[in-house]
């Protein structure tokens, strides 16, 4: 069988001996379970856990507040207003802006994505109050 290739011979020399320590150190059982559930590293960005769902839902209720300030002092186009200002916000003091209709294009998404993340959350507390 000299054609078959096993694990163990796929392994460098100091790799054999890190997994030597290891076993050495915790025992051969746990070595192995912990082999089957580590995942293999993808490439690309670490993922960012629950922090842009937090991030969409914050960015919806700040354009709500913004959008309601709005409405009370009786524009007529609310919601635009309330993107301008956070546009105005985001980017002060920066003398090359992105082009705010791509902005306004790409927040909208995040603030409808948000608002429906954050409508989700306000029903599910309620429905835990009640309990």
């Amino acid at each position: 069988m000299e054609g078959r290739r096993t694990p163990a011979d796929q392994l460098s020399e100091q790799d054999e001996r890190t997994l030597a320590r290891l076993v050495r150190k915790y025992g051969r059982d746990p070595v192995v379970s912990a082999a089957k559930s580590v995942s293999p590293r993808r490439p690309g960005r670490p993922p960012r856990g629950h922090y842009p769902y937090f991030e969409r839902m914050a960015l919806a209720q700040i354009l709500e507040e913004w959008t309601e300030e709005h409405r009370q002092k009786g524009s007529r186009k609310p919601i635009a207003e309330a993107e301008l200002d956070f546009y105005e916000m985001t980017y002060a003091g920066v003398k090359q802006r992105p082009d705010f209709e791509k902005f306004q294009r790409t927040l909208k998404k995040k603030r409808l994505q948000g608002q429906r993340e954050l409508n989700e959350y306000r029903q599910k507390l309620e429905e835990f109050q009640k309990k």
